[in-house]
């Protein structure tokens, strides 16, 4: 894209912010409270849950929210480390989806940081279906 140009985000009917205004809905998400980036307009994000944004140059972050009650993740994150030697640990995180085989998780991207020492990270895939880049 060119330029910046202003971005309209709708979010599911279903979120709501605060667990005094949440809905009977079974498949509501319910945030304890949230607060946006100062390039967000949300001014029609309590009726409309529509945010415009007017992103700044870079990566940026829209939103922050803290959810407190029951919630189920999409995904499952298992961290092993492993001592391989006296100077050597293994780390190995392992992924699994919490939602039904029919459903799919697509651009899904998994970052993680590693030491400035790090000799070396290599990948493999169980019986997924991915691209990595």
């Amino acid at each position: 894209m060119k330029g910046n140009p202003e971005l309209k985000l709708i979010l599911n009917d279903d979120l709501v912010v605060g667990r005094q205004n949440a809905k009977p809905s079974i498949n509501a998400v319910v945030l304890d409270d949230c607060n946006f980036n100062e390039c967000v307009n949300t001014k029609d994000f309590g009726t409309l849950k529509t945010l415009t944004i007017s992103p700044p140059d870079g990566e940026f972050v829209v939103m922050n929210y803290r959810i407190n009650g029951e919630f189920s993740p999409p995904f499952r994150i298992y961290p092993i480390v492993e001592e391989a030697s006296n100077y050597k640990l293994q780390l190995r995180i392992r992924i699994k989806a919490s939602f039904p085989q029919e459903q799919h998780a697509y651009q899904t991207l998994v970052k993680f940081a590693v030491p400035r020492q790090t000799g070396g990270v290599s990948l493999e895939l169980g019986k997924v279906r991915c691209a990595t880049t």
